[in-house]
């Protein structure tokens, strides 16, 4: 029987073009991509083995000739296997241990035995006198396995259909169509060596799907990003995974960012990965965002997990307290688990806005999971559904804070507070429910919700014959993002008939530092109509100087944690830091507020430093509308 070798000579040249390729398109080294490779070298093997014993003549021998043909079938099933487990990563993100004996070593291992019973039985094939190939009587068996493939790549495509990409879509129902076309081909021409040929064309096709450093890492560091992440790992955080994790959050990335060059940055990062990898080369590193880290375990190990957890915090100290970056680096790490502590990426999230709450220290910190008090994703519905309802049933109310006028000695303004109840009246914090509302559109319905009824309160009270200027409405960023915001909150000032200037808004250092130009536009927009901005939380953002001058603020008003930082610790260094945040935006022209103020000594510190207005306990509890109506009437606040 002769053989034509010329589709076998295109499949060499194609698959060593596809390694070439790699090397020059530099592929990102994810587990998917790897098994493409390793496909490839496999398919390759494969196609040289097969050119030798068809086109070759290399020799009569029964044995040698045997031994090859065999090779070339078990290569070629191992080919198909990966791309088998390259179905199911597409699919699920991932492959669990028990589906790969099932996917992959179980039928390699059946091929095998089966080569080695048909040695002495030739019930597949034979080698002839000659040292030619025949077919044997049951060699339809490998037209089985091919069938065999097709189908658990169907079925696997079938089950994950809506997990895939839209690449995927595309380009995966090709698996089974490559395997039952190469079968037919294989049939009707024996001689060509059909199914190496098709093979080559569809891993030729996958190869050009595969993504490139420029979409899974993350600038010029050697991280994988956000994208790479929720790729590569959503199903890992799920009741399904079992995957050891370490979470890190760099507090003062932002600052870093804008007093350290950028190499110096992208260097520490490096040496931070190549101390990890030499502790242990199993890891996955992701940047999720700036200053947001995660390392994952490649295999589920408890004990290994906590000494790589402990030699992550030993970096993170090493690199606080070296003059590498000049200034020190603040952080919180924290080891968790799926699904033990995290089920989602949005559980991520949330972990990530839990470690954020510790960024006010000035020392390395671990925190245990147990400690964050993580949402599940059910929680997270279940009070998403509860602000629906609060929205509809009217169990959202506005309380107000008054801010003490240091200068008129009264109270003169007051800040707006969200406050809503669940099913059984008992109140939910706001701390719990607006991050959640953040999230989603919600938080523009709340945002609505509180500014009709400050306007309301303004409207109906008459708030400005009791010298009462304004009341301050927090902005969310996803309210600032809305293109039409600046005309909905015109819109409400005029339904309630009251004055812009009735009217303060407060955005967040932290939101501020991530305006856009549409934020940026609202905000002239809104200033340009005689509304005025404060700055809130001053002190936590690390933002510039230059971008807060930017801004049309009226007001700074410095986080109660900077504001209470000096009575509560006897450093010295804390009342510096005060006076230097007081002192600074008053002299280019700001109003200051201070936050938190609790007791009487330090209201008395505080107008010593210059604050013009003072918010807090000392002065006054966050009030309902009536309460807060009769004491803005009195005006009778404590003893300074």
């Amino acid at each position: 029987m002769e053989y034509s070798i010329w589709l076998d000579v295109c499949s060499i040249l194609t698959l060593i073009s596809l390694i070439l390729a790699n090397r020059i398109k530099k592929t990102a080294s994810l587990y998917r991509n790897n098994l493409v490779l390793q496909a490839i070298l496999i398919l390759l093997l494969n196609t040289l083995v097969d050119l030798i014993v068809i086109g070759g003549r290399i020799s009569t021998n029964r044995f040698l000739l045997y031994s090859l043909h065999s090779l070339k079938y078990i290569l070629m099933y191992a080919a198909f296997a990966y791309m088998i487990v390259y179905t199911s990563v597409a699919v699920n993100r991932r492959i669990h241990g028990r589906n790969i004996l099932k996917l992959f070593i179980a039928p390699i291992i059946f091929i095998v035995t089966l080569l080695l019973s048909n040695y002495n039985t030739e019930f597949v094939f034979s080698i002839t006198a000659g040292g030619f190939f025949e077919y044997g009587p049951y060699f339809a068996i490998f037209y089985c396995l091919d069938l065999y493939y097709a189908a658990i790549a169907s079925f696997l495509l079938l089950r994950g259909r809506q997990a895939l990409s839209r690449n995927h879509k595309i380009l995966l129902p090709a698996i089974p169509f490559i395997f039952i076309t190469g079968t037919v081909f294989d049939y009707l021409f024996p001689m060509a060596a059909s199914l190496q040929f098709t093979s080559t064309i569809f891993i030729t096709l996958v190869f050009s799907y595969m993504q490139n450093p420029s979409e899974y890492y993350s600038d010029d560091s050697l991280m994988m990003n956000r994208d790479a992440f929720i790729t590569m790992c959503e199903s890992r955080f799920s009741p399904d995974s079992h995957t050891q994790c370490i979470a890190i959050n760099i507090h003062n990335f932002d600052l870093l960012v804008k007093t350290v060059e950028k190499n110096r940055i992208l260097h520490a990062e490096g040496i931070f990965i190549k101390s990890l990898k030499q502790f242990s080369k199993k890891l996955l590193m992701f940047k999720i965002n700036n200053g947001q880290y995660i390392i994952i375990m490649d295999e589920n190990n408890e004990t290994e997990a906590r000494l790589v957890y402990e030699e992550t915090c030993n970096i993170m100290k090493i690199l606080s307290n070296s003059t590498r970056l000049s200034i020190p680096v603040y952080s919180t790490s924290c080891a968790f688990s799926s699904p033990k502590h995290v089920s989602s990426i949005r559980m991520v999230e949330n972990l990530f806005a839990a470690l954020k709450l510790y960024e006010n220290s000035d020392n390395i910190l671990t925190v245990e999971a147990e400690n964050l008090n993580l949402k599940s994703d059910a929680e997270i519905v279940r009070i998403e559904e509860l602000v629906k309802t609060a929205l509809n049933d009217n169990r959202l109310e506005v309380y107000f804070q008054p801010i003490y006028n240091t200068e008129k000695k009264k109270f003169t303004s007051a800040e707006a507070l969200i406050r809503m109840r669940d099913d059984e009246g008992n109140f939910v914090p706001p701390d719990i429910f607006i991050p959640i509302a953040e999230k989603s559109s919600l938080i523009i319905d709340i945002g609505s919700f509180v500014l009709n009824e400050v306007c309301r309160v303004i409207s109906e009270e008459h708030l400005s014959d009791y010298d009462f200027e304004y009341i301050e409405v927090n902005v969310s960023m996803v309210e600032c993002l809305q293109s039409n915001l600046a005309s909905n909150i015109m819109a409400v000032l005029k339904q309630h008939r009251i004055f812009p200037s009735q009217i303060n808004l407060e955005i967040t250092e932290t939101s501020a530092s991530e305006f856009t130009d549409i934020v940026d536009k609202n905000i002239k927009t809104l200033y340009d109509k005689n509304i005025t901005f404060s700055l809130d939380d001053f002190g936590t953002g690390y933002s510039s100087l230059s971008r807060i001058l930017s801004l049309p603020l009226k007001l700074i008003k410095i986080d109660k944690s900077i504001v209470q930082a000096p009575f509560i610790s006897t450093d010295e260094k804390s009342m510096i830091l005060l006076k230097n945040f007081v002192k600074t935006p008053i002299s280019v022209g700001f109003e200051v507020v201070a936050e938190g103020v609790e007791t009487r000594e330090m209201a008395r510190e505080i107008i010593k430093l210059g604050c013009k207005y003072i918010q807090g306990y000392y002065f006054s509890k966050p009030l309902t509308r009536t309460e807060f109506v009769k004491m803005i009437k009195l005006n009778q606040p404590a003893e300074v």
